[in-house]
């Protein structure tokens, strides 16, 4: 199966963090998902580098390795997300670390600055666009015009602005803002990049509101840029059906296979199965004993089996002698048809001998499933085939779909087939099938939510304090089972939780 090539847009977005909480939100919630959703038609993501959430720092002992690390993520994340830089500025001039560390994290970088006295804010403006004309062309600043301070508690407008902040260092830090901002709106290369915007102050929530227009002119300007970078591929001709279902299916692999933790035992079991490779440690899975073509595995809804499935698919992609077969029911709508599934699958395996798809178009069911079977007894006789399916139970509520009847009655002795579902007909049906091993997927352990838990927060450079973490893997659902055996749970709480380090500890 040829894969499509999906390429990455990281965009850094930069600004102090408790003054622009909702531009942040505003961006993630309306801003960037519309952006990914034109992006997919060219095979593209928008990956957001939002370091609001922080970096790990939490198990690190000295504070002033905490403080290095801080400021080594966010160049790090800035210099991988060139050229796309978005800058919020507001009336705060942010965290101004101290002058060592700064001068440790700029060095490692190669960047030569004056950082006395410099925010990280400042510097992520400074490194991430000031000091390269290539970078400027790319870049956006948005600048807030005040808000009503004089109506707002004295400690309230302390947070949104420096020159309303009484604190010693606070006048200084006001002049430094402004300096930045004369400067950036003095640059002749960043005509057209600055813009300022007006938002409104809810006095009863305590928040800032107003921000549709906002969104809607950040939404413009970006989607300009990344249409201008992404363009020749929406000059490419249009897919065929075909290759839009694998495409759905490549960009669903990428997404459910990321970092799967765990389930090395059930991996080992199931490529053994597959590829006929002995395993370090033999142990058959259930069913009828280690002899058998296919395998069904089970599992409750948010469980893995997609992970699973995915993390098989990278597995055995790569390998010249296994030809894969792999199909995810319920990820478009073409996808939980059975017949769009095996004229996809015949188109594969006939490319893989040298010849065409000649199926015509107005063949019934049966045809299409004996060409199938033909195919495959074919291809398989010189050269491994592995069948791949996700969620059984999200096909077509057909006999064909229910009962699993378009599978070949003499399966190929070189081919295998691995399924997913949810116990229910469909897994019934298979596993009634003499050579069928069932394999009911396991509840994570403790290791492995732990690892898992980590991991989601990783991915935001975040880490959980560890008496929450704790909670999270102690939690029970309503039948007593712990809440953490379930990833789907895993990937949504820790996600959620507020009890994280800030990138900008003091912003």
């Amino acid at each position: 199966m040829a894969t499509a090539i999906w390429r990455s847009r990281p965009t850094f977005i930069s600004s102090t963090f408790v003054d622009m909480q909702a531009e942040r939100d505003w961006l993630r919630d309306r801003v960037i998902p519309e952006l990914q959703e034109r992006l997919r038609e060219r095979r593209h993501h928008l990956q957001p580098i939002d370091l609001r959430w922080g970096v790990e720092t939490v198990t690190t002992a000295d504070q002033q390795a905490k403080e290095l690390l801080v400021l080594k993520v966010c160049l790090n994340e800035i210099k991988r997300s060139r050229p796309f830089l978005i800058a919020l500025v507001g009336d705060r001039y942010g965290w101004v670390p101290p002058e060592e560390r700064m001068r440790a994290a700029v060095d490692e970088q190669g960047f030569r600055t004056d950082v006395a006295g410099k925010s990280v804010t400042a510097l992520e403006i400074e490194f991430g666009v000031l000091d390269s004309t290539d970078q400027k062309r790319r870049s956006l600043f948005y600048f807030r015009d005040p808000l009503p301070y004089d109506q707002m508690p004295l400690e309230t407008a302390a947070l949104y602005s420096d020159a309303h902040n009484p604190v010693p260092g606070a006048e200084a830090a006001a002049a430094r803002l402004q300096a930045l901002k004369d400067r950036i709106e003095r640059d002749p290369s960043l005509a057209g990049r600055v813009h300022r915007y007006r938002a409104e102050w809810d006095a009863r929530q305590q928040r800032v509101t107003g921000l549709e227009q906002w969104g809607q002119q950040v939404l413009e300007h970006l989607w300009r840029d990344l249409d201008e970078e992404t363009r020749e591929f929406a000059r490419q001709p249009l897919p065929s059906w075909q290759d839009q279902e694998r495409w759905t299916l490549e960009e669903f692999v990428e997404n459910r296979g990321r970092g799967i933790i765990g389930r090395v035992l059930i991996t080992q079991d199931l490529l053994t199965l597959a590829t006929g490779e002995s395993p370090v440690s033999p142990r058959p899975l259930a069913g009828e004993g280690s002899g058998g073509w296919a395998a069904c595995v089970t599992g409750e809804s948010g469980s893995g089996k997609s992970a699973l499935f995915a993390h098989l698919y990278r597995q055995l992609e790569g390998r010249d002698e296994v030809l894969v077969l792999a199909h995810a029911a319920g990820i478009s709508p073409r996808s939980s048809q059975v017949d769009a599934m095996l004229r996809r699958w015949i188109g594969e395996l006939a490319r893989s001998l040298g010849g065409e798809d000649s199926l015509p178009e107005t063949a019934k069911a049966e045809e299409v499933e004996q060409t199938f079977a033909e195919l495959l007894t074919r291809v398989s006789s010189g050269r491994r085939v592995v069948v791949l399916i996700d969620a059984l139970n999200q096909f077509e509520p057909t006999p064909r779909g229910r009962h699993l009847t378009w599978l070949p009655a003499r399966w190929p002795e070189h081919a295998r087939l691995i399924a997913t579902t949810i116990p229910g007909v469909q897994s019934q049906a298979l596993e009634q099938r003499r050579g069928v091993q069932w394999c009911p997927l396991p509840r994570l352990d403790q290791n492995e939510a732990r690892e898992i838990a980590v991991a989601v927060c990783g991915r935001y450079h975040r880490r959980l304090n560890p008496d929450v973490l704790h909670e999270l893997l102690q939690r029970t659902h309503s039948d007593g089972q712990p809440s953490a055996g379930i990833p789907l749970w895993l990937e949504l709480a820790p996600a959620r939780s507020r009890a994280a380090d800030s990138c900008h500890p003091s912003a």
